[in-house]
């Protein structure tokens, strides 16, 4: 999370970001009734790369998507 961000949006924020983490309760539930017999701990949800999964919102236009795409576009764009 130390990268720069950059809305592919709005194309004119690059400040405020709301970050959405992804999380995973294991459940056992009774298959009668749906009483929870079994909860975990809440773990991180990785995904196929083996990294924690992220989704940025943008908090001027409202736009979400994967935090590799602002990552990008920051890097595309580069602030002078």
């Amino acid at each position: 999370m130390e990268q720069a961000y950059f809305c592919p949006n709005c194309r004119g924020n690059r400040t405020r970001f709301g970050v959405i983490s992804q999380t995973i309760h294991e459940v056992q539930k009774d298959p009668v009734n749906g009483e929870v017999l079994a909860l975990t701990e809440e773990q991180p949800f990785v995904g196929m790369s083996g990294a924690a999964v992220r989704d940025v919102k943008c908090l001027s236009c409202g736009f979400v998507g994967q935090e590799t795409m602002f990552i990008n576009h920051a890097a595309r764009y580069p602030r002078t």
